[in-house]
């Protein structure tokens, strides 16, 4: 498998609809349920850039969004192990997007959450609850562009991890289903992610992630949507994200990712680029 143990590592950063409302930074891999092996603190950031100028309306036709919408943050992921089971996140960003000179900048939502494992160590695969709290810190819904929703929010799912051999090469699969609800609107999304990565040397891994975000309900009323093409009451999108990560040390590795609109309903078409540094202690 290799010093690195890429296998016990899941993607981070849109697998749910609040990091695609931010632009979907789709590029970090961390442990999903730590064993007493894994390093108990694990901490990504990095830069992020985001471009959209067109629209997919709610009849799915493309539309231009009248400017050319821009989003560039830091993203700050942290996970810290309790036990051989539990494990505790941290993720949020700070962004500064525009539309046609305008802009605004700012913290962005901070998203908490508890993972525990319900598979034993000796196990080939293994299964995980995941229970997350999303808190909006305090910016302007009516700023235009809007950094966010605004809305607090709650999410409940599972996980799924196994391994597999590609001859003398291991790789990995992860897939998860959660629900997700919020306080007056957005929707209630059913979010759904799967990930298969392979180590291409010991050092090197590649990986690439599918994200989706359908909706399962009206929304309620979202007042102010205004300039920022991903921020609705109601609406689907799918991403898919191409990434590599290059190990540098067992503590510090590098990592960058580009990912893209597959299709989607009332939501922005765009893409991001994002790079990362990943440490381990």
């Amino acid at each position: 498998m290799g010093t690195f143990a890429w296998s016990r590592v899941m993607s981070f950063a849109f697998r749910h609809a609040c990091r695609v409302a931010l632009t979907l930074v789709v590029l970090v891999l961390v442990p999903m349920v730590a064993r007493a092996d894994d390093p108990a603190t694990f901490i990504a950031l990095g830069p992020l850039y985001y471009d959209s100028s067109t629209f997919i309306d709610k009849s799915g036709h493309q539309q231009p969004s009248g400017c050319d919408f821009q989003k560039r943050g830091e993203s700050l992921y942290v996970q810290q192990r309790l036990s051989t089971d539990d494990s505790l996140r941290l993720s949020t960003e700070y962004d500064d997007i525009s539309c046609g000179g305008v802009s605004t900048r700012g913290l962005n939502d901070i998203e908490v959450d508890y993972l525990h494992g319900v598979s034993g160590p000796a196990h080939p695969t293994e299964f995980s609850i995941e229970g997350s709290l999303i808190i909006p810190p305090g910016y302007s819904i009516a700023a235009n562009p809007r950094l966010g929703l605004g809305r607090p929010g709650a999410e409940l799912g599972t996980i799924y991890s196994a391994t597999f051999k590609a001859g003398d090469r291991y790789g990995y699969v992860t897939s998860a289903v959660n629900v997700r609800g919020y306080t007056g609107y957005p929707a209630p999304q059913l979010l759904t992610n799967l990930t298969v990565g392979l180590n291409v040397t010991s050092k090197l891994l590649v990986y690439e992630s599918y994200y989706g975000t359908t909706h399962l309900g009206a929304g309620g009323v979202l007042t102010n949507i205004g300039l920022n093409p991903t921020v609705n009451s109601s609406y689907n999108s799918y991403y898919l994200s191409e990434n590599v990560a290059y190990a540098l040390s067992p503590h510090t590795s590098l990592a960058v990712g580009y990912q893209a609109l597959l299709g989607g309903w009332n939501t922005g078409i765009g893409s991001t680029l994002q790079a990362g540094v990943w440490l381990r202690f």
